[in-house]
């Protein structure tokens, strides 16, 4: 029985470039990722700052405020010869396939998969632009609640009421991906932002937005 599991994919908001000179380009950067209450954000932040810079100030305030978080705070490397490759967390494994048997439980696990649960990032520096700035291919993954275990009625195990009687736990990932390509100048940039709906009911989960954010570190 194929299952598919649910991703959450941010949207590129692609934005204009800073014009620098290439002996000046960034050698290094940050990749930082905020999760902000939604109320949070349309109360405090929502058309209050100037620009980029002003925002990730302001979303900074939040944090120490304890009124957002900063779940990705990564420095980078940005050579040429070298892609920058950082993760944080642990492989797991999970069953992805069961084998009718008969009896009670009627199932057992049959085949398994690992997956790591946590934040990869990587970045590719594609080399310096005519416009001076860097270009950066940047792929980022990151899982916003560790997975959890739903129930799922096992359909290719019986007929009729049968198939209601067989079921199986399979792991629920929530979590953001963002991969593309930025250029990066002397600025803070906003990369992408998405916003997650609110929990259910047994949860009761607000609903978050998340901002990525990449800022030079310039020599």
């Amino acid at each position: 029985m194929p299952h598919i599991l649910p991703r959450i994919f941010l949207p590129c908001l692609w934005l204009g470039l800073c014009m620098v000179s290439p002996a000046s380009a960034a050698e290094r950067a940050k990749v930082v990722l905020f999760a902000v209450p939604e109320t949070i954000w349309q109360a405090k932040l929502e058309g209050q700052f100037r620009d980029h810079t002003d925002l990730w100030t302001r979303l900074e305030e939040r944090v120490r405020e304890r009124e957002a978080e900063r779940p990705v705070h990564v420095l980078c490397e940005l050579k040429s010869d070298a892609p920058f490759a950082w993760k944080h967390g642990e492989t797991r494994k999970f069953t992805t396939g069961w084998q009718v048997i008969g009896g009670k439980p009627g199932v057992k696990p049959e085949r398994f998969a690992d997956q790591f649960v946590g934040t990869t990032l990587s970045i590719e520096n594609t080399g310096v632009q005519p416009d001076g700035t860097v270009g950066l291919e940047l792929a980022l993954e990151h899982h916003i609640t560790p997975p959890s275990m739903r129930p799922l009625n096992f359909a290719q195990a019986a007929e009729g009421a049968e198939r209601d009687r067989l079921s199986v736990e399979y792991p629920n990932f929530s979590k953001l991906e963002w991969r593309g390509k930025v250029s990066l100048g002397h600025a803070c940039r906003l990369v992408a932002q998405v916003l997650q709906a609110p929990g259910n009911r047994e949860s009761k989960d607000p609903a978050q937005r998340y901002l990525l954010f990449i800022i030079p570190v310039i020599p």
